[in-house]
């Protein structure tokens, strides 16, 4: 025979059976905020009419050919064209202005802006060989004549034009695109 022996002893009280409540669970803890999704990819780096499109304008400090934070965005689109064409062997960046001030201070600041880009671009990774940068000026104005603000800020542009494939010149054009100015990528 198996014993079993207690022993006890105090005060009972009325209820004395029954166990006292649990206490309360404690409080769930409120659900952590959903991350913030990621943002989408910049849109672009397609061609069209030969030159990269781009989601968003470089743009520049007024009258400089300083880089606004802004730029970065289709500026890494550019680079990303680059690194997922590597038989494109050579891009022409044309610096382009409206018709703001005298015609030898715009060809120099289309030229300045367009080596400002080669060397964003050479600073991040892209190849300076693979590079020429350009100025056009205003000769090869979009708008024409200008008439509103808008217009000009069309005109003010850099564009990117595919120039060599596997060593060709795209369309038997100049590797310049017959540009009044241009640079050495590999010399910024």
């Amino acid at each position: 025979m198996t014993g079993c022996s207690f022993k006890a002893g105090g005060k009972v009280s009325a209820g004395a059976n029954n166990p006292p409540p649990p206490p309360p669970a404690p409080a769930a803890p409120a659900p952590a905020a959903a991350p913030a999704p990621a943002p989408e990819p910049a849109k672009g780096g397609k061609i069209k009419a030969g030159a990269i499109e781009l989601p968003y304008p470089i743009q520049f400090e007024t009258g400089t050919a300083v880089l606004k934070p802004e730029s970065d965005v289709p500026l890494q689109v550019v680079k990303e064209y680059f690194d997922a064409k590597p038989e494109l062997t050579k891009i022409r960046i044309e610096g382009h202005t409206d018709t703001v001030g005298n015609d030898a201070d715009n060809l120099k600041l289309s030229q300045d802006r367009a080596n400002a880009v080669a060397k964003w671009l050479k600073d991040h990774g892209v190849a300076c060989e693979r590079m020429v940068p350009v100025g056009f000026g205003e000769t090869r104005l979009l708008k024409k004549p200008e008439k509103t603000p808008e217009d000009q800020a069309a005109n003010r542009r850099v564009m990117f034009v595919n120039a060599e494939v596997q060593g060709k010149a795209v369309m038997g054009m100049p590797l310049d695109g017959g540009a009044p100015t241009s640079a050495d990528a590999c010399k910024l």
